[in-house]
Formats: structure tokens, C-alpha cells, sequence
């Protein structure tokens, strides 16, 4: 074999070799992000000040690198991260070169890469200091959200991130994202054998909070909660005067955060106590908690005017009533206008919806998305004139998601919750190595191919040729 067929076998064989390999490649990838939208971010202009921002982890993690928003109308220069751990020990400093960037709603995402890689504890918390000598740097933040740490046993002030200017902490949180490396698979999704092997901890504790009644009229009542799991919601009425008998239940079987019940068919001017429940399902795993209410009066119509005469009122037979027909669960999710949802790989997920019929919520529309285990991944808001909202970096597996309605802190759905499926691109590059593997026996097979036509083709010497002569 010639040198030059040699480099193109090598070639080959590397191309092969790489695509085999690329599946086991992958970049980091995020896994906390507290990253309002620009309408629900500000501007902080830093001088001779040294911002820093505090968090804590639910769960040991190896950090490879961070964000934050940031801008700098003046010349460009350097600025540096410094990261501390609980003791005030730094643990990894970087410093990176931020070039000119004007100011824009929401601010410019800048990437900060870690020299190496730091192993992060559960339960401890980390500061991130920022110094630079530019004089008009300007970092975004949003408000600190008060709010119980989902899918956790127990509440952390740190689970947002909390700002810092020089020693005084601020009650807002500087726009922050971390990243570690990519986690190898792809589904979210686990078999029965995996979940056998796995350690089980305490079982979660739901907690119901803000229960209230937020709408009343004579004969219906909205009640509303919040919880800190995804859980379904189940109201059982009872009357104040008969307090043992349950007269009336309305279920919602979506497991979400924010739950309103809506309960109908009630008497005016009548008492009544109302028990919300919410539970992981169809586990025993459930919390309560009583609301007691009183209906309105009837609205009394206006008295008739005697000068007017009233036209006659025709008889109209009443329809029949099918006794064997349930009553319409007025609760019932499937009833809403369907979601629309359109995914390209991991990369963009596009979710849009149809405005409530009552109109535009003042207060915006919120999208909560879950994993297959029904754990929150993102969190959403988006204003009322918008209904639709492109989804980055989904992990591969099953989500769910919710889309609320924002009506001055009421959460009502606007579509049915749904359910879909980001498909791994592990397929993919399985089939680039296969495309690469045929290409490199092509090239082997044509190269074999064509020296065999060249001894072919080579004729032999003439009968009485000398070279000599």
C-alpha cells in the first residue's frame, strides 16, 4: 500500500472513530437559571461598588461555569468572578475581557468559564464576587421572589440567589445562570429496575398556602391555593349546619402548583364550609385545608315600570332532563381550547395558545413546565399580548405544561394541560457514524477497485524490448 493510500485509510478510520465517539460528547449544560424576561428586569449602574451574589444548592453538583447579564457603555476592560465558598475560602477565580455594550432592556447574557471544574455542595452556601475597574458596568437583576422551594421538603431564602452590594443585602437578585456538565442519556424517563436502585428519602411534603375564596355570588364560589409540589385538587363542601355530611364534591385531576376550584349549585345566604385537598395523585400523600364562606343575596331585579306593558310571555315546555347523564364537572380541564406546540430537538420548543374568551389577564400569562416526574423545570411569564413563547434547551424525555392566565395574583388555566415528548439526538448521531462508516468503506472499496483496473490495464512488454537499448 502506497503512503498516500495509507493517509487515506487513516483518514477514514478517524472520521469513523470520531463519529462513534460523538453521542459520548456533549457540552455543559444548564441547571439553575433565574433569568426574567427584560420587561420584568432592571438596570443596576455600578460605581466604586463590589456586587456579589449569594445561592445555595438543594444537591451536590461539579460547576463548570456561570452567567449573568451585563452591559458597559464605556471602553472595554476586564472584569473578574471570584467564587467563595460558606468559610469566605475562594475556590476558583476568573477573569474575562468585557468589550463595549450599550445598554439594552435586559442586558447582554455573558458567559464565565471556569479554569476547572468545582465540586459544589448540597446545603452550602456560595458567593460569587464581582470587581472590575470599569467605572459604568451596569448588571440586571429582578425582584427576590418569596415563594416555597419547589419539589423540597423545606424553604431556603437562598434557593432564588440573593444580591449583595459591598456588605448589605439587597432585596432583589442579580440574573444568574449555572452550568455543569451534560449529563450522559437523555430521557427523563426510568424504568421500574432503575427506580429499585435508587436510594428512597423522605417522602415529600405538600404545603398549601395563600387558600382563599376569590370570587363569590349566590349560588357559586372560586376558591384558589397554592402548592409547593405539583399536585391535583379536590374541594368537598359541607353546610355549617350540618357540618359532619358532605353534600358535594369538585375535583381537578392536573397535578400543578397554583389550583382553582370552581363550586356551583350553592343556596344564597347560606353558610357553608369548604375543604381543599391536594395530593401527589393517587399516593396517600395528601394536605388539607378548610375555608368557611357565606353566599350573597339573591340580586333582587329592578321593580317593573307600571307604564310599560310587559309583551305576553309564551309557554315553552322545559327540555328533558337524561337522569342517567353525570353532571358537567365545571372543573374540567379538557373542556379548555387545546395547547399547540412545536419542538426542534433540544434546542427550541415553541408553545402558543388562544387568549381566554373573557380577554387579555391584566397581569400576564404564566407557563410552569415539568419533567416526567412531574418536578418544575422552567417557569415563565410573559406579558397579555403575547401568546406564544419559544422554549430553549428542553431536556430530552417526557414535560408537561401548564399555561396560567394572570389575573391580579388569580391563576386560571387558558388550555388544556399537555403533555409532550423531546426525542434524544442520540438517533441522530448514530446515523452520522453510519453515514461516515460507508463513506470510509466506499473510499477503501473505490481505492481497491481502482488499483485492480490499474493491473488490468498494465500491458506487458513488447517481445524483444531491452531497456539496455
Amino acid at each position: 500500500m502506497t503512503t498516500f493510500s495509507k493517509k487515506i485509510f487513516l483518514a477514514f478510520f478517524s472520521l469513523a472513530l470520531i463519529a462513534i465517539a460523538s453521542p459520548a460528547l456533549a457540552d455543559n449544560e444548564i441547571f439553575f437559571e433565574f433569568a426574567p424576561d427584560a420587561w420584568l428586569s432592571e438596570r443596576l449602574g455600578i460605581q466604586n461598588q463590589s456586587p456579589s451574589q449569594i445561592f445555595q444548592l438543594n444537591t451536590d453538583v461539579l460547576l463548570t461555569g456561570f452567567d449573568f447579564w451585563l452591559d458597559n457603555p464605556s471602553a472595554s476592560g476586564q472584569i473578574t468572578f471570584t467564587l467563595f465558598n460558606a468559610q469566605g475560602q475562594t475556590i476558583a477565580v476568573k477573569t474575562i475581557g468585557l468589550q463595549t455594550m450599550l445598554p439594552t432592556p435586559g442586558g447582554y447574557k455573558t458567559h464565565i468559564d471556569l479554569i476547572d471544574p468545582v465540586q459544589l455542595l448540597s446545603d452550602q452556601t456560595y458567593t460569587i464576587k464581582i470587581t472590575t475597574t470599569l467605572t459604568s458596568i451596569g448588571i440586571y437583576h429582578a425582584n427576590r421572589l418569596n415563594l416555597l422551594e419547589h419539589n423540597q421538603p423545606y424553604q431556603s431564602e437562598y434557593a432564588q440567589g440573593i444580591a449583595k452590594l459591598d456588605q448589605e443585602i439587597q432585596n432583589f437578585t442579580f440574573k444568574m445562570a449555572l452550568y455543569r456538565p451534560a449529563q450522559a442519556g437523555g430521557s427523563s424517563t426510568t424504568t421500574e429496575e432503575e427506580d429499585g436502585e435508587e436510594e428512597e428519602g423522605p417522602a415529600p411534603t405538600i404545603s398549601i398556602t395563600n387558600a382563599r375564596i376569590v370570587s363569590l355570588t349566590d349560588t357559586t364560589a372560586l376558591l384558589a391555593w397554592t402548592t409547593n409540589i405539583a399536585a391535583d385538587s379536590r374541594v368537598t363542601l359541607r353546610t355549617q349546619l350540618s357540618p359532619l355530611y358532605i353534600i358535594n364534591s369538585f375535583t381537578d385531576s392536573t397535578l400543578e402548583l397554583e389550583h382553582a376550584i370552581l363550586i356551583t349549585g350553592l343556596s344564597q345566604k347560606t353558610n357553608y364550609f369548604a375543604d381543599t385537598f391536594s395530593s401527589l395523585g393517587q399516593s396517600m400523600v395528601l394536605t388539607t385545608y378548610t375555608l368557611g364562606f357565606q353566599t350573597l343575596p339573591a340580586t333582587t331585579p329592578p321593580p317593573p315600570d307600571d307604564s310599560v306593558t310587559p309583551p305576553p310571555v309564551e309557554s315553552v315546555d322545559p327540555p328533558a332532563v337524561d337522569s342517567t347523564t353525570p353532571p358537567v364537572n365545571p372543573n374540567n380541564p379538557a373542556s379548555l381550547p387545546d395547547l399547540s406546540i412545536s419542538s426542534s430537538g433540544i434546542s427550541q420548543t415553541n408553545i402558543s395558545w388562544a387568549p381566554p374568551a373573557t380577554g387579555a389577564p391584566s397581569n400576564g400569562y404564566r407557563i410552569d413546565i415539568f419533567d416526567y416526574n412531574y418536578n418544575l423545570e422552567r417557569q415563565i411569564f410573559v406579558p397579555s399580548s403575547i401568546t406564544n413563547k419559544e422554549v430553549p434547551r428542553l431536556y430530552s424525555g417526557v414535560h408537561h405544561v401548564v399555561i396560567y392566565a394572570d389575573d391580579e395574583g388569580v391563576y386560571t388555566k387558558v388550555a388544556t394541560p399537555t403533555s409532550f415528548t423531546i426525542k434524544t439526538s442520540q438517533g441522530s448521531n448514530f446515523w452520522k457514524a453510519i453515514a461516515i462508516i460507508i463513506l470510509w468503506i466506499i473510499g477503501i472499496g473505490g481505492y481497491l477497485f481502482w488499483k485492480f483496473k490499474k493491473e488490468q490495464t498494465t500491458l506487458p512488454p513488447e517481445k524483444g524490448y531491452a531497456p539496455q537499448t
